[in-house]
């Protein structure tokens, strides 16, 4: 295969990949890994174009000692539109990889699928771990921040620490300015200020893509998401939408340079770091009374409408709300299955938790919400009965969301009181059918001679799950008996793994 002399659309295409990205890097990425596809450079000379270009406006430096490079827009607009797309295709993999940080394959595995600079497939790659920080004068509300591609590939002491670089890794630019000048508006301009604004080419120049691909997504949205279902646990199915890699990127992205500073209620114990279903159940032990609703059609009743309002609510200004929640919703609803879903739905009910927190703290109840199950508990009956019947009108009035009927209940102490899956009687713990479940699983699969990967992940799983709930409830002498059973299980079953073709 005939080399590619670097000096040419190839050079902004790799920047393009793994900006922001200095020279020494760029020598290292193809002398190493690339050097059957491209003529061999000397950084001094990657350094000149490099210079060359940022003249021509091709690209913004974005970073001196070390030198750093990103595309300008122009550099975005110059490139033919294969290379494009192929840059567009293997940094939103990257991206995708960089924002698991557990991931699959080896260094060499992601290069030989650089081998043809045309057509790119899917990257999978071991990633390092990265410190987080935020910077709000170059993100508003910036939660935390995605690292640089290259040093999750290379672990050498050739590359600087990511801690000498004091601004956002994952942004093109380096600061407002620097992204104004991509824009080739002047720096003195009255409307610099808008050079944040979330707007299609803003942000694509932030996370390094093609603004035509976010046009791309808006226009056809179906397109990027895959349909499929799930069986409920009682009848049925539900329906899930997962978003596919490009438009589920952009979302993480979303949720987490933005959405990830919207309020929610400490009440909420759903989709939140630190918090579970079984904090929830925690809340509710040894009560007189639990009772519980469910939300009917959670996400599929919070709408493109509701989503724009509350985002304009919390100052995003309509254009910017009008973006965001068209890249949220999918047939202007919230689809279940997008990681954006969670954090808008827990932020759209922030008053109505708090006005449900107010009313039961002054009747001396317990009240909190997962998701779309809402639990209140205390020790009088009525009080109860109250509490859920004024969350039913609250949603109602509020947000036209409707309470499922048939879950609606109120327990007492003399019968099975469940909160989240969990038995919260006494003390919080699965209920009998599933501890014998568990209990099954780990004794059959010590019987057996061999046991696949998949089988030892969902035991793994489980016990998992029962230490969560121990540590959590303080559960005592059986369930630390039962752990070490379990555990002492797992590490002979460790020796019997067989992988499966």
């Amino acid at each position: 295969m005939m080399s590619v002399p670097l000096d040419s659309y190839f050079l902004l295409w790799l920047i393009g990949i793994w900006q922001p990205i200095g020279p020494n890097e760029i020598n290292k990425i193809i002398s190493e890994k690339l050097k059957e596809q491209f003529e061999t450079a000397e950084q001094k000379k990657i350094f000149r174009l490099c210079e060359k270009y940022v003249k021509d406006g091709l690209l913004v430096k974005v970073h001196s000692k070390p030198s750093l490079y990103s595309l300008s827009l122009l550099g975005h607009e110059t490139m033919p539109e294969k290379l494009r797309h192929s840059r567009d295709k293997t940094r939103l993999f990257l991206l995708r990889d960089i924002n698991r940080g557990s991931l699959r394959g080896s260094h060499d595995e992601v290069f030989n699928g650089l081998g043809d600079v045309s057509s790119l497939t899917k990257i999978r790659f071991k990633a390092q771990g990265s410190e987080a920080r935020s910077f709000a004068s170059a993100v508003p509300t910036g939660q935390i921040f995605w690292p640089r591609f290259f040093q999750q590939f290379f672990k050498t002491g050739n590359t600087f620490s990511s801690c000498d670089i004091r601004y956002p890794l994952l942004l093109s630019y380096y600061r407002v300015e620097q992204l104004s000048d991509a824009k080739q508006s002047s720096l003195d301009a009255p409307n610099n200020i808008d050079t944040l604004k979330i707007n299609e080419l803003n942000l694509a120049l932030m996370m390094g893509i093609s603004h035509q691909l976010v046009s791309s997504i808006l226009n056809k949205k179906h397109h990027y998401y895959r349909r499929f279902t799930i069986p409920k646990k009682t009848e049925g199915v539900r329906e899930i939408n997962g978003p596919r890699v490009f438009l589920k990127v952009i979302q993480r992205f979303l949720l987490d340079y933005y959405l990830g500073s919207l309020k929610v209620h400490p009440s909420v114990t759903s989709f939140r770091n630190g918090k579970s279903v079984i904090d929830n159940a925690y809340l509710h032990k040894a009560q007189n009374y639990v009772g519980t609703i469910d939300i009917e059609n959670f996400f599929g009743s919070i709408t493109l409408k509701m989503i724009t309002k509350l985002l304009i609510d919390n100052g995003y200004d309509a254009s910017e709300a009008s973006l965001i929640a068209k890249l949220c919703t999918l047939r202007d609803v919230l689809p279940q299955g997008a990681p954006t879903s969670p954090m808008l739905s827990n932020a759209l009910l922030y008053e109505f938790d708090q006005c449900m927190d107010n009313i039961t703290t002054s009747w001396e109840l317990t009240y909190s919400r997962y998701a779309d199950d809402l639990t209140v508990s205390g020790v009088n009956k009525e009080a109860v009965k109250a509490g859920l019947k004024e969350a039913e009108q609250l949603l109602k009035d509020g947000y036209s969301l409707k309470v499922n009927k048939s879950k609606t209940r109120v327990v007492s102490q003399n019968y099975r009181q469940v909160v989240t899956g969990l038995v919260v009687n006494e003390k919080v713990q699965p209920p009998k059918y599933k501890r014998r479940q568990i209990r099954a699983a780990f004794h059959n699969a010590s019987l057996k001679e061999h046991i696949t990967a998949k089988e030892f992940n969902q035991l793994q799983g489980y016990y998992g799950y029962l230490s969560a709930i121990y540590k959590r409830s303080g559960a005592e002498t059986n369930g630390a008996k039962t752990m070490l059973e379990y555990s002492e299980i797992l590490t002979k079953l460790s020796q019997k793994i067989i992988i499966s073709l």
